[in-house]
């Protein structure tokens, strides 16, 4: 789980760089920007769910849960 913006390194290239390492990983970007990327173009990266913020507990939870169920 990663913010899409951060000092020096976007949530995409980090999660590119996880997935290269590990690629089953399972990775999720937070933004609270509305030009964010498309899931689909996420997606060819590694990104399982890009999630914007605000976002309530139950549903980061639910993001992370089929995160985790995607890979069973």
């Amino acid at each position: 789980l990663t913010d899409m913006t951060m000092p020096g390194l976007t949530g995409e290239k980090l999660a590119q760089a996880c997935t290269q390492i590990k690629p089953d990983i399972i990775a999720i970007i937070c933004t609270g920007y509305s030009e964010v990327a498309s899931l689909e173009s996420a997606a060819s990266l590694g990104v399982h769910a890009v999630v914007q913020k605000p976002i309530a507990g139950a549903a980061l939870a639910k993001t992370l849960r089929e995160g985790l169920d995607s890979r069973s």
